[in-house]
């Protein structure tokens, strides 16, 4: 998150930004790497993308570097604790977040709110 802080700091904005739930190698990798290495399947874009830790609480994070991007949650560690973040980044005001669970896919909109949709 601190590289995505500094960058916004200095007025850039990514395309859009992959929050990961899940202390794995991969994902501790791309976190590091991200502003390095452009989406090529994205036209060369850059992806910001976060890891959260496991001991990390939804409500604590300081998610402000997320408002006015599309934000794509991957929760790892469970239906409740993803719900919990997803509460937490929208408060933050982005202008699209989608995550889901086991049963729903939940996206929010900055111009319509939320929307809920079964997951089969």
């Amino acid at each position: 998150m601190a590289q995505l802080l500094d960058l916004r700091r200095k007025g850039f904005k990514p395309a859009c930004a992959c929050v990961y739930d899940d202390s794995s190698d991969l994902f501790k990798e791309a976190a590091q790497t991200w502003r390095k290495a452009p989406n090529r399947s994205a036209g060369g874009v850059l992806h910001a993308r976060i890891q959260l830790d496991e001991t990390d609480l939804p409500e604590r994070i300081d998610f402000r570097p997320l408002t006015g991007l599309e934000v794509h949650l991957l929760g790892f560690r469970g239906d409740e604790r993803t719900v919990r973040l997803y509460e937490a980044i929208k408060r933050t005001g982005p202008q699209l977040l989608a995550a889901l669970t086991t049963t729903t896919l939940m996206i929010f909109k900055k111009e319509t709110g939320d929307e809920l949709h079964p997951n089969p």
